[in-house]
């Protein structure tokens, strides 16, 4: 599958690739205390690539941008995207470093430890420079570009790119746990572009202290006109605060049994909410498909959806979605 077959996507993810090293543990140990691990998965990930892997097992069209490392093909993640149909043409191979690896040690509340070796994500200027063009072509057939962690530079290239572009053209901002490196320029740079923006609670306290703000409101009255901006708190529900209506769109909290692994649930929160944006749904539907997939994603070890086009039973979550005014 080339690029030039392909007319429109309906996503393009922008974002780190990783491989997640997955443990759950009995109890997350203070420092030179042991804890037991009951259980180990190594899963393939990055949280913009894990949003459009969702959507693709949901029946979308997909691609990915980013930059992998010379363990791409080795490691099984270029198979894996091409069994499902996404393909590869966009994602750069940094010949001089491993794909990122991500070693995640979770307690069976969700609280948990995460250590980064780096490796691919650490780019420079002349990998960006010489795929610009093929990035460009791609990303100008994407309904909605959805950028998530990986490299600034190269998200602020490319959103003001992808806005060039498709004027009509919709980003999706997914602040990530990238943020507490990044710097306040670049935030206020690509919220300024973002139609839609995501975040989780720690990332939301940092968020506004970095912009030298106050609360959610004034994140969606600084940067309208924006479609949704969407927290998911650490118990796993959802605010989703939509602008033009006045309106929070709240689901109630998971009870932690109901999950094996949180590992993605917040990229499927995300996926859940592009999804039914990008099908025509309700935004009240829409939460309650998202609230459906961190529920599928969390109920086993890894990232991602773990069924081709999971049934979406909207019934039973529809009615626990509190819907409350502001403004």
């Amino acid at each position: 599958m080339t690029v030039e077959m392909i007319n429109t996507y309906d996503l393009v993810a922008v974002g780190g690739i990783t491989i997640d090293h997955i443990f759950i543990v009995n109890t997350l140990p203070s420092k030179n205390i042991a804890s037991r691990i009951l259980a180990y998965s190594r899963s393939f990930g990055g949280r913009a690539p894990n949003v459009a892997i969702n959507l693709r097992k949901l029946g979308l069209g997909t691609a990915i941008i980013s930059v992998a490392g010379n363990d791409f093909k080795s490691s099984g993640y270029m198979d894996y995207l091409g069994k499902l149909g996404i393909p590869s043409k966009g994602i750069v191979i940094n010949s001089s470093k491993a794909t990122t690896q991500v070693y995640i040690f979770t307690d069976k509340t969700g609280e948990n430890y995460t250590f980064v070796n780096v490796g691919s994500e650490e780019i420079d200027g002349t990998i960006i420079t010489n795929n610009r063009s093929l990035w460009g072509m791609i990303i100008k057939k994407a309904k909605i570009l959805h950028i998530s962690s990986g490299n600034p530079k190269l998200n602020v290239e490319l959103a003001f790119m992808y806005k060039k572009y498709r004027q009509n053209g919709l980003i999706s901002f997914d602040v990530g746990n990238d943020v507490f490196y990044h710097n306040a320029n670049y935030l206020h740079k690509i919220l300024s572009l973002s139609d839609f923006i995501f975040m989780n609670n720690e990332e939301y306290i940092y968020l506004i202290k970095q912009l030298n703000l106050e609360n959610i409101y004034q994140i969606i009255t600084k940067y309208l006109p924006i479609k949704c901006v969407g927290i998911i708190k650490r118990n796993r529900s959802i605010d989703l605060y939509i602008p033009t209506d006045e309106l929070i769109l709240r689901t109630q909290a998971l009870k932690p049994s109901l999950l094996m692994d949180f590992t993605g649930t917040s990229d499927a929160f995300v996926s859940g909410i592009l999804y039914g944006y990008l099908t025509s749904r309700s935004w009240k539907e829409s939460v309650a498909i998202a609230q459906i997939l961190i529920k599928n994603v969390g109920n086993h070890i890894g990232a991602h959806i773990n069924c081709i086009a999971p049934k979406l039973e909207l019934a039973q979550e529809l009615n626990n979605i509190e819907v409350i005014k502001y403004g």
